[in-house]
Order: structure tokens, then sequence, then C-alpha cells
């Protein structure tokens, strides 16, 4: 949704600025069309569609916003333009996939996803996702990744003995900080956080202010930023469930022969396995209940990717590593509970350069006990490919 919705608005801006080239249309009515009509038109009628339940919100938010452009005729252009970049946007996502469901049938071998035994019945989300029609990238089959390593191969022993170790919900190797790091980059899709791109969105405003960018950057940042996220989503998903590899709740479990459905054990002499394992968990802020490990398979690393693919683009936005920032998150916003009801404190973590909160937030998966040192690696490796891509072929300046 929010690469349809920055697509549109990238649209609607340049098709007045006219410095860069189009992501789908321009629409040529002139220079003197009001920027911010054409932006607050083009955002409305993609979000409407979207999130129809919320059209009232969306609604005002149009009429309010129109209200301070007082010249007619620009007025008007500005809507019209961000009407037809609008339409187009929605246009180009029919029958893109989105929308197919199917029944995921898991299996019963070592290394295979299966449920969270600690949540019976979360089901499996989105197996058809990496089919989706991507957004700027021709097909996600070209990024897709190597295989995780062997069970019985000493990389894999290390990741084990390490999310075993960090991730377990009472460890006494966790630091203080690392479980704050965990939780500081969770946003696992619950109530008044939404899901990781929001979170990555908040950070590239910060520096985006930072930067003092022009509405005209602002556009086509957030566009590529949005775009290779959405892609980033969808070779993630194609390649998570072309692995189906085990989460650490699982693979902890039944590392030892005679537990898992086969009862094969992982085939690791370097793992010792535990059948009472339990991660600290994505957390479940904002509601009751317990903590758990995401519904869908762990290779690669959903968060690491999505990461990756913001971070690349500034990086080649900007032009360097080196952007000190500052940032808030809101699982520690002093308003955000966690599940037993307590309000969580206010935690600003500070970063010298991108690849710094590019690496914590990869590893921040680990520390909860959901994912391993390979799907960190790995989906950077997979999001920042995809951003660079993205970076040098789509919404190009003019020269």
């Amino acid at each position: 949704a929010l690469a349809i919705v920055h697509a549109a608005i990238y649209d609607a801006v340049n098709s007045i600025d006219g410095s860069n080239t189009p992501y789908l249309i321009s629409v040529p009515l002139g220079k003197d069309s009001s920027l911010d009509a054409a932006v607050a038109q083009a955002a409305h009628d993609t979000l409407v569609e979207l999130y129809p339940s919320q059209s009232a919100t969306f609604d005002a938010a149009l009429s309010e916003t129109l209200s301070r452009v007082t010249k007619v005729v620009p007025r008007l252009k500005g809507q019209l333009i961000g009407k037809i970049v609008a339409q187009v946007a929605l246009n180009n996502r029919v029958n893109d996939g989105s929308d197919v469901n199917m029944t995921y049938t898991p299996g019963d071998q070592p290394g295979q996803h299966r449920e969270d035994p600690l949540h019976p019945g979360q089901g499996f989300y989105a197996p058809l996702w990496g089919d989706c029609k991507p957004f700027g990238i021709s097909n996600a089959d070209e990024f897709q990744i190597a295989p995780p390593p062997a069970l019985n191969s000493p990389e894999y022993a290390e990741a084990f003995n390490e999310v075993k170790s960090l991730g377990e919900k009472n460890s006494m190797a966790r630091t203080a900080e690392q479980t704050i790091i965990g939780i500081y980059w969770a946003y696992d899709g619950t109530a008044g956080l939404g899901a990781p791109p929001r979170l990555y969105n908040q950070i590239a405003q910060v520096i985006a202010q930072q930067k003092k960018n022009t509405p005209v950057q602002n556009a086509r940042m957030f566009a590529l930023i949005n775009i290779a996220m959405a892609d980033a989503g969808i070779c993630a998903w194609n390649d998570k469930y072309r692995y189906e590899f085990w989460r650490p709740v699982v693979a902890i479990r039944e590392a030892d022969p005679g537990t898992g459905p086969s009862g094969l054990g992982d085939g690791n002499p370097d793992t010792e396995g535990d059948v009472n394992w339990e991660p600290l968990g994505a957390p479940a802020s904002n509601q009751s209940g317990t903590d758990f490990t995401p519904p869908f398979p762990a290779y690669a690393s959903g968060h690491a990717t999505f990461g990756a693919a913001l971070f690349q683009t500034l990086r080649q936005f900007y032009g360097t590593d080196k952007i000190p920032f500052s940032f808030m998150s809101d699982e520690y916003n002093g308003v955000t509970t966690d599940q037993d009801g307590n309000v969580r404190p206010v935690v600003v973590r500070n970063y010298l350069t991108l690849s710094q909160a590019e690496l914590e937030n990869a590893v921040s998966r680990i520390y909860l006990g959901v994912h391993w040192r390979f799907d960190a690696t790995s989906g950077v490796e997979q999001g920042r490919a995809i951003a660079t891509r993205i970076f040098t072929t789509k919404l190009r300046p003019r020269k």
C-alpha cells in the first residue's frame, strides 16, 4: 500500500516539477498547478481505495489541505493531476496477485517450517506473496538468495547455539540493552504500531527533516524507499516459502532424535535440543496475550530485508553512509504497553551511520529468539541488491 501511495504522490509532483523520469505517468498541466493540491489528491484517492473504512479521515485531511490553496485554477489543476495519477497507480495493481489466498500445508521433516508450538492454530501468513507483481524489479527470482546452511553444518550449529542462548525467554546471556534492541525494532503488526515498513518510513522522515529535503526531493526519496521495500517484501516471501526453513522455537525443541513429527532430530552433533525452550518472542505490544514467533518461515528475515532496502536507498540518495541520527521507536514511546499492560518507557537510540542502524535492525530478531544469524545476513544482502537496482533504474533525474 505504501508503494502505491508514494508512487502516485511522486508522479503527481513530477508532473508539475518534471525533474525526473515518471514512475507510470506524467500529466503536464503546467507548472502553475498546485503541488499541495496534487499531492493531497493523489494520496487521498489511493488511500480511500486501499482503506475504505477510513475514508472519512482521508476526506477531512484532503479538505483541510485544499482549503489552504487559495488560488482556484492552480488548485483545480493540481487536483486533476492527483486524480489521474492515483487512478493510474491503482489500475497498475489490478490483478497483481496481492489478494490471492491459498491453503498451506507444512512439511514434517527436520528443517521445515511449522507453527509456533506455543501458539497452535496461528496459521501461515501469505504463502503466495512472493508471486505478486513487483513494483520496480522485473522478477523476484532474479534476487533469489542462496539456500540456508545445511542442518549438519558448523554454520548452522553456530547460529543455533547463538539464538538458543541470546534469544531464550529468560536468557542470562542476553544483556538488558540487547533486550531493548530486540523490542525497539519489532513493530510486529500489533495495534498502534503496524508492520515494519511503518517503522522504516518513520526513520526516513527523521532523516529527511534533518537533511531539510525539498518537497520534490521527498516525493522521489519516499517513492524509491517504498518501492524498494515493497519489492523487498515480495522477494523475501518468495524465498521464505521457497526454502520453508524452520524457526528457532521449532528447531530447538526438535533438535534431538526422538523429537518432532519425524523423530529424526537435526543430525548435527554440535546442537543440543530443549523440548521446553521458549523465545523472548516478537512483542505482543498494546494487546493482551503472549509474545510469539511470526507465522511464516524464517529464511530470510523480513526485517533485515526491509531495513536494508531502506538504508541502502538512503545511502544512495544522499551519497554517504555517514548520517548520524537519533530515533524514538513507538515500541518505546512512553505510551505503548507490553503484553501485561505495563507502559514501556521512552527510549531514544543514537546512530553514527546508516550501517550501524541497519545491522542493529537485522540482528534484533536474534535477541527475540525468532530468527537465525544467517536470516539477517542474507536478508541484508537481498535488500541492498533490490534497492540498488531500483535506485539505478527508476525515477531517475533527467539529464
